[in-house]
């Protein structure tokens, strides 16, 4: 079944085509231009999959991508906004804020290099390892569904080994990457807490959402383990997991949007001297 949430990027290859193709036709209506020698067939990328047919189809990004890098760089961007640099002789309370601001930066840098690992390099058995043991297959998060039926379509198309690579993924990478970002995300809360005067209802909402989102995640990556594990009998309760993938978006995205409220509308920065 062919992923159409995709957003693709054309390669060299694609535009180097195109660029010939302007070329002749210039040529052929009398203009004088000068076109660049094509690429050699030598360049192409190789993999097992590859073909001359796909070769210069483009790199797609999966839509979770698009969804978790700008989450990813807005958390830094109101980390770097309000992050302290401690003075020699700050005050014991200031210093203390310091630390916690620098362990927000921390905890943000190892949740990037988890995502980043595990989302494009498939050695680490992440997304990009399913993907390819799964002949191209998208994961169900980047594509919800709501069905049983197309549930276990997809599921035979990743074949026994995307079904296994899936599997194993649901309680290694997607537990890792999913507990750094909760990680995150208390840390800021707790920072941003201490950084101004928030009300407790704000304070209890930055803690209760993450939490939330992270809770929905797992139960999501249970859901999945579970349909695998039992594939391919049928699972009475399998169309439920679109709903679930779509309550972890909509928590993470209510967690990120409480955080940069709380950031840009009632923090009133300190210096520390």
């Amino acid at each position: 079944m062919r992923d159409t949430r995709r957003s693709c990027f054309r390669t060299p290859f694609s535009i180097n085509a195109r660029h010939q193709s302007l070329c002749a036709i210039s040529r052929s209506h009398g203009y004088s231009v000068h076109c660049l020698a094509p690429l050699p067939k030598r360049h192409l990328p190789r993999s097992k999959h590859a073909t001359p047919a796909n070769a210069t189809k483009g790199y797609c990004m999966p839509t979770e991508h698009i969804f978790y890098i700008p989450t990813v760089f807005l958390l830094g961007m109101i980390a770097g906004r309000f992050l302290p640099i401690p003075r020699r002789h700050a005050a014991t309370a200031a210093r203390s804020e310091a630390i916690l601001g620098w362990s927000v930066v921390s905890a943000l840098l190892v949740t990037v290099s988890i995502f980043v690992l595990t989302h494009l390099f498939a050695p680490f058995g992440g997304v990009h390892a399913v993907s390819s043991a799964a002949h191209g297959q998208a994961v169900f998060d980047q594509h919800p569904v709501f069905s049983a039926s197309e549930i276990y379509s997809r599921l035979e198309l990743f074949g026994a080994a995307g079904r296994d690579a899936y599997q194993a993924m649901t309680y290694t990478s997607d537990v890792l990457f999913p507990a750094s970002l909760l990680l995150t995300l208390l840390l800021l809360g707790a920072y941003l807490s201490r950084k101004g005067s928030l009300s407790s209802g704000v304070r209890g909402w930055m803690a209760v959402l993450p939490i939330g989102w992270f809770v929905a995640d797992i139960s999501e990556n249970t859901m999945i383990y579970r349909i695998l594990d039992a594939y391919p009998e049928h699972m009475t309760w399998a169309p439920a997991l679109g709903a679930a993938t779509v309550i972890k978006f909509a928590l993470l995205l209510s967690s990120v949007l409480v955080l940069a409220a709380s950031a840009w509308g009632g923090i009133k920065t300190k210096s520390i001297v």
